[in-house]
């Protein structure tokens, strides 16, 4: 008999410190957890899961697009940020290792590694844009008088380039590149 005593004893006052004991153990864990975040160097946390949506111009909530939001993130690392207050319209990577980039004065292709500029055009600059099979064909204006005899004598160069090329992944791309190219032309016209 005594035996059952004593172990009815064990089992209620077991049965009640088990889950105490469960939920001390778990709050100790939790503040020493919280302790070491707090000792933490703030620069040791892991960075951006993904690059900030990118904002829409009319001020719509559109859904996340990765290609557009890191062409936002380029845009403001670009040639030491220069265009970071210019609107992105379009990025979108080439074949290969380039990317074109169009913000609302300008157009730039890059070598998407390094963010070496191959060329730009300013948007105003561009007199028409196509496509052809695959890639696009964009046509500047002629430079003006004073451009040409800059350039003949700083460079010797006589004719700039009025024909600039874009090699792209598929006809696709290729179109919805000459829609944006010509919206962002004819809302720069407008202004």
């Amino acid at each position: 008999m005594g035996g059952l005593l004593s172990g009815l004893g064990k089992g209620f006052i077991g049965g009640m410190l088990k889950p105490t004991a469960g939920v001390l153990e778990f709050a100790s864990r939790s503040t020493q957890g919280l302790a070491s975040m707090a000792m933490k160097d703030p620069s040791e946390y892991g960075g951006r899961a993904r690059p900030p949506r990118a904002p829409s111009r009319d001020g719509v909530l559109r859904c996340y697009d990765l290609e557009t939001s890191a062409g936002l993130d380029i845009l403001k690392r670009f040639d030491g940020g220069k265009y970071s207050k210019e609107h992105l319209v379009l990025y979108c990577r080439l074949q290969g290792t380039d990317a074109v980039m169009l913000t609302d004065k300008r157009l730039v292709v890059m070598e998407v590694c390094t963010l070496e500029k191959r060329w730009k055009v300013d948007v105003s600059d561009i007199s028409s844009v196509k496509t052809t099979g695959s890639g696009v064909i964009i046509h500047t204006r002629p430079p003006s008088m004073q451009d040409i005899k800059f350039f003949k004598e700083a460079l010797g160069v006589t004719n700039s380039a009025r024909e600039r090329q874009l090699n792209c992944g598929d006809l696709e791309q290729a179109e919805y590149i000459v829609s944006s190219i010509t919206a962002c032309c004819m809302a720069g016209a407008a202004q």
